[in-house]
């Protein structure tokens, strides 16, 4: 079944032409890498799947559902989560209540159900609870659940952005460059961690920059190239591409 599918997608800013005419498609519980140069349109494809931007043209369909005209809370509300290359965590607030964040930025019941503690609300507040637990513990950080986020070293942090985007159980995570800023070993944890992260049936796309990291966890990776997908394929296809390495490193290296 497929989770998300794009076509004929294209985005535009005065201009400059982000994303040309982009299709592709996502199956159910697979990992998909979109690589390319700096400025090739990898984030504005992110922000359009997100619903931070509006395209210029074409389709994004989700769960049967056009998502283009969503607002991001909906999209959420969905089951698209995401990550940013800069992490949006509120630094004065424990890790446990950034991840419960997370949960209650899309929970359905309202200002009323909450001001009079009434039982639907109770039990959605113990769900939330366990819920910040499970997903601390699949990012090993509960032995800083009681922390505040600026105490943490940046890896830390990482790992309580992605826990946060996971804690609703999204059908699709979408991570942008979620190794940025992280040492070997670190990256070598993130590898694990995303792996057990699609053992809860979640799909996931992430941008990352570290091909070895791409290698390792893609089942299929796209390129995009000045706002065009120019190719995709395995990883093995990928780093074998005459184009994708013209991208890369110069016609002359192709």
């Amino acid at each position: 079944m497929t989770k998300l599918l794009i076509q004929n997608l294209s985005k535009q800013f005065a201009a400059l032409v982000a994303l040309d005419n982009i299709s592709l498609e996502l199956e159910t519980n697979k990992i998909y890498g979109l690589i390319g140069p700096n400025g090739s349109g990898k984030t504005t494809l992110f922000n359009c799947i997100s619903g931070v931007y509006k395209p210029s043209s074409g389709n994004i369909t989700f769960a049967h559902h056009s998502i283009i005209n969503m607002a991001p809370e909906k999209i959420a509300q969905l089951g698209i989560r995401r990550t940013f290359q800069t992490i949006r965590l509120s630094s004065e607030l424990t890790v446990a209540e950034n991840i419960y964040a997370g949960y209650h930025h899309y929970s359905k019941h309202n200002f009323i159900q909450a001001l009079f503690n009434l039982k639907g609300y109770r039990q959605d507040e113990i769900h939330c609870w366990r819920e910040v637990h499970r997903a601390a513990k699949l990012l090993d950080i509960e032995p800083h659940l009681r922390l505040k986020v600026k105490t943490l070293a940046y890896g830390i942090q990482r790992k309580v952005e992605i826990a946060r985007a996971i804690i609703s159980q999204p059908q699709l995570l979408v991570l942008d460059e979620p190794a940025a800023g992280m040492n070997e070993s670190e990256k070598i944890e993130l590898t694990h961690i995303i792996k057990q992260i699609q053992l809860q049936n979640i799909t996931i796309l992430i941008i990352e920059h570290d091909m070895h990291m791409i290698s390792t966890l893609c089942d299929t990776v796209f390129v995009l190239n000045h706002g065009k997908l120019i190719a995709s394929g395995s990883p093995t296809e990928i780093l074998n591409n005459k184009q994708v390495i013209s991208a890369y490193m110069g016609d002359e290296h192709a």
